[in-house]
């Protein structure tokens, strides 16, 4: 129970929360300290 309802929910807490942030800081942050 706590693997598939811990890991599952984790899991997927985790994919949309970490997303977004991940994917505005490649794109301001790589972008802005690469050049």
């Amino acid at each position: 129970l706590k693997s598939a309802d811990g890991s599952h929910e984790s899991m997927v807490r985790t994919d949309p929360g970490n997303q977004p942030p991940p994917s505005a800081t490649d794109s301001s942050g790589p972008s802005c300290r690469r050049p």
